[in-house]
């Protein structure tokens, strides 16, 4: 029997969205890629975020802008998922 799907927030969908616009595809690669930057951070911690079973830490932002290359836009897009649309 398979895992079940979990469904995302909003946030969740956010961050899957800029994630798969700069290539990073799932969860794992996204963990990989903010370890990489020096935020240490597990696959299941980053999926926990995106399904709203762990509110996402503050310290991430900085990092995902980074990552994602966000503009002013879009980190205010995720700023406001972050703040607002991190349960369903």
């Amino acid at each position: 029997m398979g895992r079940k799907r979990r469904r995302l927030t909003n946030f969740g969908k956010v961050l899957r969205e800029y994630a798969e616009e700069e290539g990073i595809l799932g969860w794992t690669a996204l963990a990989r890629e903010l370890t990489a930057t020096g935020y240490e951070v597990s696959r299941t911690a980053v999926a926990n975020w995106a399904t709203g079973h762990q509110d996402a830490p503050r310290e991430v932002l900085p990092c995902l802008e980074e990552l994602l290359k966000l503009d002013e836009e879009k980190k205010q897009r995720l700023a406001y998922a972050f703040a607002w649309e991190q349960r369903l």
